[in-house]
């Protein structure tokens, strides 16, 4: 139903984006994406990301995608979660350069990995994606998935986590919220996919750190962010989108944001 009401863009952007090809581990000849691209293993990349990886015996990568806390760079979280034992973390260099054309980037929008982890149909349009709510009201899921429901591509519901998941072809993700200290990241994203690149169900959860506390909009502005990439997005470039790589006080994704999700989903 979005589809009609909402109608779509057609075609691509044909441009082209600059990133740190060595924060990104992709060589400078790999300018196109390639079906097997995937973030080097406890990396950072040119955005702000950091990444940790694991690649599993079965063919399926687990990653975890941390959102530094104010006052740390993705260089001092890397450095932090490898003082924490986090296992094959690597500080990110910089000074090369490449160039990643679409589906990977929309304006100031990027997904996730190049090429993208996405969601499954299922049967459906859209992708059914519902949120199972643990978190505290200190963080406004409520009114942040509601607001990523308005996108073209994949459809986002609210739900307590007591209603358990629908089930039937829909994917849920639990989102979770508590003090979990000093740790270098305000939220993080903990996702596994198969050789296909599709999100595992029962694999993907966010967890939003109380300990940098912030003001409303700051919270509202990581939760939007973690439920981004939950939905298969990265950290963005603009200060006007909840995705931007920093916490601000933006509450909301962009029209970039927007365009790039059916892109993802076509």
């Amino acid at each position: 139903m979005k589809r009609l009401l909402k109608g779509r863009t057609n075609g691509w952007v044909l441009t082209v984006l600059t990133v740190l090809a060595v924060s990104l581990g992709i060589p400078a000849q790999a300018a196109t994406p390639s079906p097997k691209a995937a973030p080097a293993a406890g990396q950072a990349d040119a955005t702000g990301n950091v990444y940790a990886v694991e690649e599993h015996a079965d063919g399926t990568t687990s990653v975890a995608v941390y959102r530094p806390a104010p006052g740390i760079t993705a260089a001092a979280l890397v450095k932090k979660l490898k003082a924490r034992g986090l296992q094959g973390v690597q500080a990110p260099a910089s000074g090369d350069v490449t160039t990643l054309a679409l589906p990977c980037s929309y304006g100031s929008a990027r997904t996730l990995e190049c090429s993208p982890v996405r969601w499954a149909h299922n049967g459906y349009a859209d992708p059914q994606v519902y949120f199972l709510d643990h978190t505290s009201s200190a963080w406004p899921m409520t009114a942040v998935v509601p607001k990523w429901h308005e996108s073209v591509g994949i459809d986002s519901y609210y739900r307590w986590y007591t209603a358990g998941c629908p089930g039937g072809g829909r994917h849920c993700v639990h989102a979770y919220s508590s003090n979990y200290g000093n740790t270098g990241w305000t939220g993080v994203t903990y996702y596994r996919y198969n050789g296909d690149r599709y999100f595992i169900d029962g694999s993907v959860s966010m967890q939003l750190n109380d300990y940098y506390g912030g003001t409303a909009a700051q919270r509202r502005n990581t939760a939007c962010h973690e439920a981004g990439h939950v939905l298969g997005l990265g950290h963005g470039t603009s200060t006007s989108s909840c995705m931007y790589s920093s916490r601000t006080s933006t509450t909301v994704p962009n029209a970039d944001d927007f365009a790039l999700l059916p892109r993802i989903y076509p």
